[in-house]
């Protein structure tokens, strides 16, 4: 039977905007044209210290505003969950596109109360350009893919967390540039209490990089990041998740992978690809895993020498009433 209104949970969701103007009006028209009950959700935009016309895009389209000047994901969402008022917390990235059953199919099974995240779909929202299709190609935000990683991670561009958790294991840590997905949900899992639903059916549509010195960028300060996710949680891995060498290797074997690109082109042909991408998917990737290599080097080193994580308590946010 269908659900009424009365069993749906009241929802937040939460969107943290920098400079984003040029997709976040096609991000909240999505979000607000939602099959889900309108008034069983609120929709929140974190301003997180633009210099363009995001708050004013926001407030033209009648969704409220909150203003965290400090850069930083982590401080945006955390910003936006202290404002929240849903007992469940969704997050969209501002340059996603939200299909129209998204937040429907998020939600579903959530009045199970074991349940503490929820995880959907994330895919490319045009594949026409060649980084954009590389990026889905290789499936860098295929949230089943990372769910299956040791550690698993839910990506932040569609997911979902109860209030539960924030109120249980804190908020996002806002010493973290990156990973901060990483780190809230592997405080979660450290909890035994919350189990993890991956949705299918909620899916979003994400603009990949078009540039090619922003995927570098992204792979290096994502590299960085998971550093320090490492570093921060090093007593609850196997030493060679944070060992200075094994990173060393990595970026070695990243960097030598340029030897063996005529096989890794080959391989790419048989798969079907065209030739003009078969030539230059492998140099991306080299590109792609030796800057991200290099970024978690430099993170790791700096975390061993200058204690960059001291150990202190997460940030605590009040009970919901």
């Amino acid at each position: 039977m269908e659900k009424t209104l009365r069993d749906r949970p009241f929802v937040s969701v939460v969107i943290a905007a920098r400079n984003a103007a040029a997709h976040l009006e096609d991000c909240l028209q999505s979000v607000l044209g939602q099959q889900y009950p309108r008034d069983a959700y609120e929709v929140i935009v974190v301003d997180n210290g633009s210099t363009d016309d995001t708050a004013a895009i926001a407030a033209r389209l009648g969704v409220r505003v909150v203003t965290q000047p400090r850069p930083g994901v982590a401080r945006a969402r955390n910003a936006g969950v202290l404002a929240s008022r849903g007992e469940i917390v969704a997050f969209v990235d501002s340059d996603c596109v939200a299909e129209p059953d998204w937040l429907g199919n998020l939600l579903a099974g959530a009045e199970d109360l074991k349940v503490g995240c929820l995880a959907g779909v994330i895919i490319a929202r045009e594949t026409d350009h060649l980084l954009p299709h590389w990026f889905e190609y290789r499936r860098f935000t295929d949230q089943a893919r990372l769910l299956s990683f040791t550690p698993p991670v839910a990506a932040g561009a569609n997911v979902a967390y109860r209030r539960r958790v924030f109120e249980t294991v804190g908020l996002y840590d806002e010493r973290f540039f990156a990973a901060e997905d990483n780190d809230i949900f592997w405080r979660m899992l450290c909890t035994d209490r919350f189990i993890v639903r991956f949705q299918r059916n909620a899916r979003v549509r994400h603009a990949h990089p078009r540039r090619f010195r922003h995927v570098v960028r992204r792979a290096f300060v994502e590299g960085r990041g998971l550093a320090l996710f490492r570093w921060k949680h090093r007593k609850d891995f196997c030493k060679r998740y944070t060992e200075v060498g094994r990173n060393i290797h990595a970026l070695i074997l990243n960097s030598l992978a340029l030897f063996i690109y005529p096989q890794q082109v080959v391989q790419e042909v048989r798969r079907g690809l065209p030739l003009s991408r078969c030539l230059v998917y492998p140099l991306l990737d080299t590109a792609y895993y030796v800057s991200r290599s290099t970024g978690m080097l430099r993170e790791i080193l700096r975390a061993r020498f200058t204690n960059a994580l001291p150990d202190m308590p997460p940030l605590r946010m009040p009970s919901h009433e």
